[in-house]
């Protein structure tokens, strides 16, 4: 399905995904989906860490270790040695878990390139009963929606219409009255 966001997730890809970036957004708007997609679309590598379905690594974030030993033992949990420079590491329902979202600081200034999205729904009154570390300005932040009423024209085959209701507004041309009849 096409969204909008993936032009923003490969403006960072591009800028060299250099700061960790988070996706925030209601539930089911297709954070997972899209973020996903874009990982097998544009990395060789990639691994996924659902937060609901993987408590081990929720707690091993709260072990009082460095990050450097939890990324060693990440590498434990997925069996083999990740290549940090060319994986991207994605942590989905990363509300679960706080001391992640602190750790985001790290990845951002480790001399190893570390490329990690992290997607999560964090409602303001939620957010605001973290005790850690706020990585503020070592992240990016992209806020998703719902799909707006291009994108669902897009998702149900409908580009033709999609583009015809763009040029109205950017061109100033009048519906076609056969598409809406009374408005034109």
């Amino acid at each position: 399905m096409k969204r909008k966001i993936y032009q923003d997730l490969l403006a960072w890809k591009n800028s060299g995904a250099a700061s960790p970036l988070i996706v925030l957004g209601a539930r089911q708007v297709g954070k997972t989906y899209i973020i996903e997609h874009f990982c097998k679309s544009e990395f060789d590598n990639y691994v996924k860490f659902n937060l609901l379905d993987r408590a081990d690594i929720v707690s091993l974030f709260k072990e009082n270790i460095t990050t450097q030993e939890k990324i060693d033992r990440l590498e434990l949990f997925v069996g083999h040695k990740i290549d940090f420079e060319n994986t991207l590491i994605f942590f989905d329902e990363v509300h679960i878990s706080e001391e992640i979202l602190s750790a985001c600081k790290f990845f951002a200034e480790s001399k190893t390139k570390y490329k990690v999205i992290c997607a999560g729904t964090l409602l303001k009154p939620e957010a605001n009963r973290y005790n850690v570390s706020s990585p503020v300005g070592k992240t990016n932040l992209l806020s998703m929606f719902p799909l707006d009423f291009e994108e669902f024209l897009w998702a149900n085959d409908n580009e033709p219409l999609a583009e015809q209701i763009r040029s109205c507004f950017t061109v100033g041309k009048k519906m076609v009255s056969s598409l809406h009849p009374g408005l034109c």
